[in-house]
C-alpha cells in the first residue's frame, strides 16, 4: 500500500533574542493604507537598538570606543500588507557572530492573528571609527551570544 507522498517538515526556528511590540502609525502608510516597504527596514533597526539596550550596552556606547557596525546588507520577504493601527511585533535572533561580522534575523508579525507580515535579515561589519574592518570585541562577541554577564 502506498502511503502517498511525504513532505519534509522544517525544523523549527529557535526562539527570538528579543521582541519589541508597537502600533502602526499613520504615517507609516502609503495612501493605500498599507505599511510603505522602507519602514519595516526602520523596526528592524529599532528592534535592534532595544535588543542592545536590553542586554545592557547600545550603540552609542561601542561608537564612543571606537567601533561601528554598519549594515552590509539587508534582505526582506513581504508576505502581508500591515496598516495603519495594527499591533506588530518584530522579533529579532542572532543569526551569525563571525570575526569581524554579526547577522540578526527578524520577522514582523501581526498581533492580532499572528500573521508573518515580512522576514529579513540584516549583516553588520564590525569596524573601527575610520571604517576599517575590525576584530569583533570579545564583550560584543559574548553579549551577541547570550554569553555575557548580567548588566
Amino acid at each position: 500500500m502506498n502511503p502517498g507522498p511525504t513532505f519534509a517538515v522544517p525544523p523549527p526556528r529557535p526562539p527570538p533574542d528579543f521582541v519589541r511590540r508597537h502600533r502602526v502609525g499613520y504615517a507609516d502608510c502609503t495612501v493605500g493604507n498599507h505599511v510603505y516597504y522602507a519602514r519595516y527596514l526602520d523596526w528592524f533597526e529599532e528592534a535592534r537598538t532595544e535588543f542592545f539596550l536590553a542586554r545592557g550596552t547600545s550603540f552609542a556606547r561601542w561608537a564612543e570606543q571606537g567601533f561601528l557596525f554598519p549594515v552590509v546588507r539587508v534582505e526582506a520577504d513581504y508576505r502581508r500588507a500591515a496598516r495603519a493601527e495594527d499591533e506588530v511585533e518584530t522579533s529579532l535572533r542572532v543569526a551569525a557572530v563571525g570575526r569581524a561580522s554579526f547577522s540578526i534575523a527578524c520577522e514582523v508579525r501581526r498581533v492580532s492573528d499572528g500573521h508573518l507580515l515580512v522576514e529579513g535579515q540584516t549583516v553588520h561589519a564590525v569596524t573601527d571609527a575610520a571604517g576599517r574592518t575590525a576584530r569583533m570585541p570579545p564583550a560584543l562577541r559574548q553579549m551577541l551570544e547570550g554569553t555575557a554577564p548580567p548588566a
